[in-house]
């Protein structure tokens, strides 16, 4: 890493109030949407977890509002989690995959706060990668 580079970007950021780049975890700008999302799910509380699952911490959802300061943990947060609902990021990944019970989705679609695209239960959590890249294991059921 430049650290000067680094250092003067991070400088930037804080005298403009512009988020840091960020990638492999919600950008801090999206924290409302998923507030705003998890509201609509009726989820009060969440846990975050970081990218090891090695630390954790509880939040409100009243916690994403824009007026609060972005979430952090020692490591990158990558995974947030309620009962029914789970949204992470894999390592390298720049998008996140939301897994949802069907009575959730019924409640609230998540195209109505996200751009996206459904997963079927065929489908792999590597969806981005190129089919030819890996054999892939049967799907269930088959």
């Amino acid at each position: 890493m430049d650290k000067p580079l680094a250092a003067r970007l991070t400088d930037y950021c804080g005298r403009t109030g512009t988020y840091r780049p960020e990638e492999d975890q919600l950008p801090a700008v999206l924290e409302p949407q998923l507030g705003a999302y998890l509201t609509a799910l009726g989820i009060g509380e969440v846990t975050i977890w970081d990218e090891f699952f090695r630390e954790s911490l509880k939040v409100s959802t009243d916690a994403f509002a824009a007026d609060h300061p972005a979430h952090w943990l020692e490591s990158k947060c990558s995974t947030v989690a309620a009962p029914g609902f789970l949204l992470a990021w894999d390592f390298d990944d720049v998008a996140g995959l939301l897994a949802l019970t069907n009575d959730l989705h019924n409640k609230c679609d998540p195209a109505e706060f996200f751009e996206g695209f459904c997963l079927g239960p065929n489908d792999y959590c590597d969806i981005f990668n190129p089919v030819e890249m890996f054999e892939r294991l049967p799907a269930l059921g088959h």
